[in-house]
């Protein structure tokens, strides 16, 4: 009997929801290079602080699509303004620009109201946003998670504030943006991602 189905009779179908997740065997870095190729990107998150973004996944989408980027930290824009093309932002209000992707990487798990957070994304101009997001079955597998006479260890970026799952993040996704989930992968083997397009209304 697979864990699945064990899921869905300990429980009931009230309770279970069913996503077809396709492992990406490429890195995150390939998977959306050839993702986002010769397409017009905006990258949030761009900086990746507290790490030097500058050698980071913007880097890599630089070399490959139009990319511009937004993120609060002041200094890394500043940098960034000097090392790639593109525009650069400190706040997603004040984004103008037209996108075909707007890409979000491990970034979510950062937001303190994430539902707000991508009302916000909702109201750019784009046609398909992608997530990736710490998956909280992969992490326990790879040993994130420990209890022990009384005692929880938990593996985690200390900046995190929310593990995801595929029913999570369709769910705050479909509540807070003109987006519909079209795909769910696992990533890097310890992450999810979700592709959705956005609606037009």
């Amino acid at each position: 009997m697979s864990s699945k189905t064990s899921v869905l009779e300990s429980h009931g179908s009230y309770w279970c929801n069913t996503f077809h997740c396709t492992s990406i065997m490429k890195s995150r870095e390939e998977f959306l290079q050839d993702f986002c190729k010769d397409k017009v990107v905006l990258h949030v998150g761009c900086t990746d602080y507290p790490f030097d973004g500058l050698n980071g996944l913007h880097k890599y989408l630089d070399s490959c699509c139009t990319v511009d980027g937004v993120d609060i930290d002041k200094e890394g824009i500043e940098k960034f303004k000097k090392t790639f093309k593109g525009n650069f932002y400190n706040d997603i209000s004040h984004v103008t620009g037209s996108y075909d992707i707007v890409l979000l990487p491990e970034v979510l798990e950062h937001i303190d109201s994430p539902g707000q957070f991508l009302n916000q994304i909702n109201s750019i101009d784009f046609t398909t946003l992608l997530i990736t997001v710490p998956d909280v079955l992969c992490c326990y597998n790879y040993n994130h998670f420990e209890c022990n006479n009384n005692t929880y260890v938990e593996a985690c970026h200390p900046d995190h504030v929310a593990w995801y799952s595929p029913h999570t993040l369709s769910n705050i996704i479909k509540r807070n943006t003109d987006c519909i989930p079209k795909s769910f992968n696992i990533v890097n083997g310890r992450s999810i991602m979700c592709i959705a397009t956005k609606e037009k209304t």
